[in-house]
């Protein structure tokens, strides 16, 4: 990281402290913010946004040297398509399952307020707000489309909102499986980068 030119300003906090010093906590705080965006896209949160921030922010303070706008472009390119295909692959998993609109938006909301729900009631990092992401999905999504479409026995609606409940769940999960991987590329770009220009 050394060849990275620091940025001053008035020579007022830069002075009191060795290049050598700053690099390493400019470097520590990137670090950290990726992987507090790794976990925000756990929590199926827009962790890939928060990646890219720091990333840019980080590259903004060594003059764009080493991490480029070409290398940004692809980063934020990557967070579009990772948020896109969550919110898609939840879409698509409920309306393949033969979902209406209002059981698809019943998908998503339930899935918000699963997250919310099981992430405090249980007590195993990230497995309850997958766990809840994906219960609360499936619950809206039949919910959704079984009091809606209200048949008198009651047997073939039922059996209809458990396949869009199960098909939503699922297109959840894959989504969420879509945006971690994609979130662990661009991680991993980033480091690749940091490890190419170091010195």
């Amino acid at each position: 990281m050394g060849h990275f030119a620091n940025r001053s300003f008035g020579g007022i906090v830069y002075d009191s402290m060795s290049p050598a010093v700053l690099n390493l906590l400019c470097l520590i705080a990137l670090l950290a913010g990726l992987m507090l965006g790794m976990l925000l896209v756990v929590f199926q949160l827009p962790g890939t946004w928060f990646i890219l921030v720091a990333t840019t922010v980080y590259a903004w303070h060594y003059h764009f040297q080493g991490i480029g706008w070409i290398t940004l472009v692809v980063l934020g390119v990557l967070a579009i398509v990772a948020e896109a295909a969550e919110v898609w692959a939840g879409f698509l998993g409920a309306s393949k399952a033969g979902a209406s609109k209002s059981a698809t938006w019943g998908a998503f909301i339930g899935g918000l307020v699963g997250l919310i729900a099981f992430t405090p009631l249980i007590p195993i990092p990230i497995v309850g707000s997958i766990l809840g992401g994906v219960l609360g999905c499936f619950g809206g999504a039949f919910v959704s489309e079984y009091y809606i479409h209200t048949h008198p026995s009651g047997l073939v609606d039922a059996g209809h909102g458990l396949r869009v409940g199960f098909g939503a769940a699922i297109g959840r999960l894959a989504g969420l499986l879509i945006k971690m991987l994609i979130a662990l590329i661009m991680t991993g770009t980033i480091l690749g980068f940091l490890l190419l220009h170091a010195r």
